[in-house]
């Protein structure tokens, strides 16, 4: 069993133990009604090593009790800050799907007003195309006013106004400077007419009354002049051009024409990415600092 302990050491060795395991009133006053009702006659070295074992244990079942109360209340800070974690990330991640979903609003936005301006700037190049291109047939035609083919366009107006008043005894008013040109026209008129629809007009001119320079180059009235169809190259020409815009439009610019325009998106770089932990949503991320120009072709039709 080893050397045997003294009454002086057990006693030394309970006072010592007897601070840390000692808890109440009670368990004091049984340690300390040991040391005075025991004497050193009535010592046993046994029970003393047996009582300091037990003394021992109880401190070691205190140490690990203090360890356990350690780790839970270690535990449960570590799982307070994870739920503090957790729910601090579904707040940024809230936050961020907002903004996303704010952010490709505005690229929907963008993208319909570039569109919508592209597809107006194509519209008005279109219209300074034709308007160009009008002009220019204006000034040949009335450069040629005075050639064949314009005196043939003026006969064939002249016998559609006569169809559309039906009388076979119209009148022509015309300008006074004109009166030479169209008079020359009448006898190749009733030729036609007569020819072509079968009809004989007695077409005459009127050389009392005469247009003013504002009025369209000449008048064919009704006999009564009730009725009366004015005929003019410039009208004319720009009946021809209502009724053939659209096909002298897509003459010119073809409907799959693209314009040349410096298109400009969103300056946001968005990168897509994927959570490692199985069941989560698919998030979006946009990283700040970098720019990415996004383009996209323009066909306007």
């Amino acid at each position: 069993m080893g050397t045997k302990i003294t009454w002086e050491e057990m006693q030394d060795a309970l006072l010592y133990l007897m601070n840390f395991v000692v808890d109440d009133e009670e368990e004091e006053d049984d340690i300390i009604g040991y040391f005075n009702y025991r004497s050193v006659r009535a010592y046993k070295p046994r029970a003393a090593e047996r009582k300091i074992d037990m003394l021992s244990n109880k401190i070691k079942m205190m140490g690990d009790a203090r360890l356990v109360y350690q780790d839970m209340d270690y535990k449960n800070k570590l799982n307070e800050i994870r739920r503090e974690k957790y729910a601090a990330k579904d707040q940024v991640d809230l936050q961020f799907e907002r903004k996303l979903i704010a952010v490709y609003k505005r690229y929907t936005m963008d993208l319909i007003e570039m569109r919508r301006k592209a597809k107006l700037a194509l519209l008005n190049f279109r219209y300074r195309l034709v308007l160009e291109v009008l002009d220019e047939a204006k000034v040949k035609l009335h450069n040629a006013r005075k050639g064949e083919k314009s005196k043939a366009l003026m006969r064939k107006l002249m016998i559609s106004g006569i169809l559309a008043l039906r009388d076979p005894n119209p009148v022509m008013r015309v300008r006074s400077k004109n009166l030479e040109t169209l008079s020359g026209l009448i006898p190749v008129l009733k030729k036609e007419l007569l020819n072509l629809h079968q009809i004989e007009c007695n077409l005459r001119i009127d050389r009392e009354t005469f247009l003013n320079a504002n009025s369209s180059s000449l008048r064919i009235y009704t006999s009564d002049f009730k009725c009366f169809a004015e005929i003019s190259l410039a009208n004319h020409f720009d009946q021809c051009v209502k009724f053939y815009f659209r096909e002298i439009t897509r003459q010119l610019v073809p409907p799959d024409i693209k314009l040349d325009l410096d298109v400009h998106c969103l300056k946001v770089t968005i990168m897509k990415v994927r959570k490692a932990r199985p069941g989560d949503k698919t998030r979006y991320i946009i990283r700040a600092g970098k720019t990415l120009l996004l383009k996209q072709d323009l066909h306007t039709k």
